[in-house]
């Protein structure tokens, strides 16, 4: 698939990693450039540095991966300080790391680590289950890098609290959003092995045969 096929469908989610396995399975240069640029992006400028009141330092601003210095598209939300996870990216800084060795990564990736693991008034998904989604896949990756138990607690704290929520939309089915929770779900678990995933996945199976 060309490189700008990939940009167009993770402009929303920003989720710039995948340029980066293409880049892998592929050794074409156009992938990792892209991947790079992204990835950088996500650290200087994805990423809230200096929050004034000091909550959000470490948060995502919100908007289109390419876009965080201007207005979205119509209808033109202006660029924020998300208090949520719906646009958190994390990821490609990690992959960004071991490709450069870039220490300019570290610094971002600890922002992070304080975020996720003490900011947690957007625990909970309310109308947006893409939030904790995005928390689990990012506590999830922590995990995996550092083997420190803190982001398991964390990832276990945030699943309860989401378990039990469906977001529908007027016609009974799910919120789109709620594939991005699914997969956090499925992310958290594959570190975890906690077998409520797994009645928490049946049960969103037997909603999906229902409403289908």
């Amino acid at each position: 698939m060309p490189a700008v096929a990939y940009h167009c469908r993770q402009r929303g989610v920003g989720d710039f990693r995948e340029m980066a396995l293409q880049f892998v399975r592929t050794g074409k240069e156009n992938y990792f450039d892209t991947f790079d640029a992204h990835a950088l992006h996500v650290a200087d400028v994805h990423t809230v540095h200096y929050d004034p009141a000091g909550k959000l330092t470490g948060a995502s601003r919100y908007c289109p991966p390419g876009e965080h210095v201007r207005f979205d598209e119509p209808p033109h939300y202006p660029v924020y300080f998300s208090n949520t996870f719906n646009h958190f990216k994390s990821e490609e800084l990690f992959e960004r790391w071991y490709f450069t060795g870039d220490h300019r990564m570290l610094d971002v990736i600890a922002e992070h680590r304080r975020f996720v693991t003490e900011y947690k008034d957007a625990d909970r998904s309310g109308g947006q289950p893409r939030g904790p989604g995005h928390l689990l896949i990012t506590l999830a990756k922590f995990y995996e890098h550092t083997l420190d138990p803190l982001f398991l607690k964390r990832g276990k704290e945030v699943f309860d609290k989401n378990k039990d929520v469906v977001v529908q939309e007027k016609n009974g089915k799910a919120n789109f959003q709620q594939g991005i929770q699914l997969e956090g779900a499925r992310r958290y678990y594959e570190v975890s092995q906690d077998p409520e995933v797994i009645d928490y996945l049946k049960r969103w199976a037997a909603f999906f045969q229902k409403t289908k």
